[in-house]
């Protein structure tokens, strides 16, 4: 019987060695899936910065416009219809086109610089957080017009 509390130790260390490692090696990939950096829905907004022009996905647009909406502190639901909203008059305005001027829209692009002013340095990470799972949470959805049936 005293062998046994080995057993279980070696059991532990060959699960939780390789996880361990494998960790270390890659990170956690559910938050790299759950991010708007790797979204690519093959629509566009071009985006005039200071820096330049950015060509941004239209999932990034919508949470970099949402500042200009929605309450950071509005409940989460809010927030997902917002973004669902956003999104279809984005669409909308872009109709069958893959890439849409931002200036086309009446959106204010929050840039990292716009988030800091609004909510400083310490606090805009998580306010920026909170916009971009909402629209991650809503990704892809737009509000469709049903067509009437003539009978």
């Amino acid at each position: 019987m005293k062998v046994f509390p080995y057993i279980i130790a070696a059991v532990i260390c060959a699960i939780v060695a390789p996880c361990l490692v494998t960790f270390c090696i890659n990170g956690k990939q559910g938050d790299r899936m759950n991010s708007l950096e790797n979204v690519s829905t093959g629509r566009d907004v071009l985006v005039q910065t200071k820096a330049g022009n950015d060509l941004v996905d239209v999932e990034v647009y919508v949470a970099h416009i949402m500042p200009g909406i929605v309450d950071a502190s509005a409940d989460d639901s809010y927030m997902q219809a917002q973004a669902v909203a956003l999104r279809t008059k984005v669409y909308y305005a872009m109709g069958e086109a893959t890439v849409i001027q931002a200036s086309d829209l009446e959106f204010q692009y929050f840039t990292e610089e716009d988030y800091i002013a609004k909510w400083g340095r310490e606090n805009y990470k998580s306010v920026k957080a909170r916009y971009e799972r909402a629209v991650m949470a809503t990704s892809g959805k737009i509000i469709e017009a049903q067509k009437e049936e003539n009978n």
